[in-house]
């Protein structure tokens, strides 16, 4: 079984290597490593070509944001699972694909995930983003923390968008959102971090993050047919409860 990581990047010089050594760390030997590059202007494909010791994709070329290159690494992925690591995560440790691995070849399941730690950018831990236990709990206002998020690659690959490349900020819970509306997702949870996430990011700023709250509200009410304002409401509850449990 092969998992295919992708990792969406844009002049990350300063923190990519940190996530290419903890994909060469893992124990789980079947994995496909894709880089979509931005057309950066710094040393980050070099960086990339001197250190990935695996499987190595890599396109880089101008794109129309994050989600058309996530689309991209998709569309080239050959493994039989798919997940995405950001350029300036990293896994929690070395045996996190292995783990994942042995739920998709044990049962038969459609996802597995898990929660994330943030950590400042001297890796000082912050506060757990705790993934809801039950998938379906998406529809409820919770979301699960994307790069902690394995899926089928079949899956993907049958969504002529896996992300909407419309939205700047919350294709990924509207996909989560998608799914849960139109499949009969078998989930399996793991109940741990398996990736480090450092703060910040496209989404960190509070006017990206009102954007965000509003593009979380367009889309459910698109994919449900039910209030988005009532989701967002119950989503932004939810994210200010799980950081005092």
């Amino acid at each position: 079984m092969k998992v295919s990581i992708i990792t969406v990047c844009f002049n990350s010089s300063k923190t990519i290597l940190d996530t290419i050594k903890s994909v060469n760390d893992q124990t789980y030997k079947s994995i496909e490593h894709i880089f979509i590059d931005s057309n950066s202007i710094d040393d980050t494909l070099e960086i990339i070509q001197n250190n990935s010791t695996r499987d190595l994709k890599i396109i880089s070329e101008p794109d129309k944001g994050i989600y058309e290159a996530m689309n991209k690494g998709v569309r080239i992925a050959t493994g039989d699972f798919i997940c995405f690591l950001n350029s300036d995560d990293f896994y929690a440790n070395k045996y996190v694909i292995e783990t994942v691995a042995k739920y998709f070849s044990l049962q038969d399941i459609d996802t597995v995930y898990g929660n994330i730690d943030y950590v400042s950018e001297e890796n000082i831990y912050k506060r757990t983003f705790k993934a809801p236990n039950n998938f379906k709990k998406v529809l409820s206002g919770y979301q699960i923390p994307h790069p902690a998020f394995f899926l089928k690659t079949s899956i993907l690959k049958n969504m002529d968008y896996p992300f909407d490349p419309c939205l700047k900020i919350a294709s990924d819970i509207g996909q989560q959102i998608y799914l849960a509306s139109n499949y009969e997702i078998k989930a399996r949870k793991i109940n741990g971090s398996l990736v480090m996430m450092r703060t910040g990011g496209i989404s960190g700023n509070f006017f990206n993050r009102i954007i965000g709250w509003l593009e979380t509200a367009k889309v459910f009410n698109q994919i449900t047919k039910r209030n988005g304002m009532i989701f967002l409401v119950r989503k932004i509850l939810n994210n200010v409860l799980s950081a005092f449990i």
